[in-house]
């Protein structure tokens, strides 16, 4: 399952991690898996995505599949809870399906699991769609009647 917070700080944004040439290949992950988070119907879910030195520098386009997202706020750097709260736009914030996290930096979004399901989530990166880069949005259905024959 995801966790609520990193298990370790790191400075995802330390220019020097970023390979040059050949040495980026040791830094891809070599592991298959995927990873999910469960959620109540009509539950808000907050995600931040942070973007990293790690595997390469560009920005990478973030898609969560039957839902969208509502975009709080992006920037440089290390995401901090603490002060970049501050920057979030709760009045009226961009709606998307799809959002780029910047280079080296973060993106904070929002969206209502209010559709039950399997959903998931990944970077629209083909090379990223065989590594740790996906993960899955279970929701429970609300007010759903089961039946049986």
């Amino acid at each position: 399952m995801l966790p609520n917070s990193p298990p370790r700080v790191f400075n995802f944004t330390d220019l020097s991690l970023v390979p040059d040439g050949p040495m980026e290949a040791e830094l891809e992950a070599t592991e298959k898996r995927m990873v999910g988070r469960r959620f109540r119907h009509g539950t808000t879910v907050e995600v931040v995505f942070q973007n990293t030195a790690l595997m390469q520098t560009g920005s990478h386009p973030m898609h969560l599949h039957g839902h969208d997202m509502f975009v709080l706020a992006q920037d440089h750097g290390i995401y901090d809870a603490a002060k970049d709260v501050a920057k979030y736009n709760l009045v009226d914030p961009p709606v998307k399906n799809t959002v780029v996290v910047p280079r080296l930096g973060w993106i904070a979004l929002r969206f209502v699991a209010d559709n039950p399901g399997v959903w998931y989530v990944h970077c629209h990166f083909d090379f990223h769609n065989n590594d740790v880069a996906k993960k899955i949005m279970l929701q429970e259905c609300g007010t759903c009647i089961v039946t049986s024959s």
